[in-house]
């Protein structure tokens, strides 16, 4: 009589049992795609981003440089991605220089003009403060 209790008390609880665990599972299933997905969604942003930036746009750089004397093009990091030449020879660098790779607040002569332009790059773009 005894394995026939427990038998049944198996019974009685295995299927909900079986139910919670295949629930926890699917919401600890269910939390995993989301972080991957959210995790895949900032790559792809990040990878689109560097891409615009390695497939610069020609005819905006070409306009630019009619209104400006100079056009410097920055990488996230604040890092120069071009040689600039033309920077170089405004700073007075020489001709030939190659400032590719440099930091652009560490060509900024005055300490106070630095923290000045860290600061502004670092803050979010807002309709009151475009680019």
């Amino acid at each position: 009589a005894e394995d026939g209790e427990g038998l049944g008390l198996l019974q009685a609880w295995g299927g909900p049992m079986v139910v919670a665990t295949n629930l926890y599972y699917g919401v600890g299933l269910w939390i995993f795609t989301a972080m991957i997905e959210r995790s895949s969604q900032a790559q792809i942003r990040s990878d689109a981003a560097a891409f615009m930036l390695a497939k610069k746009d020609p005819a905006s750089n070409a306009l630019m440089q009619i209104f400006y004397d100079v056009v410097v093009e920055l990488d996230g990091n604040l890092m120069m991605t071009s040689s600039s030449e033309d920077f170089a020879a405004l700073l007075r660098h020489g001709h030939g220089c190659n400032l590719r790779g440099a930091r652009f607040e560490n060509l900024l002569v005055d300490d106070e003009d630095q923290q000045n332009f860290t600061q502004r790059m670092q803050q979010p773009l807002t309709e009151d403060r475009p680019a």
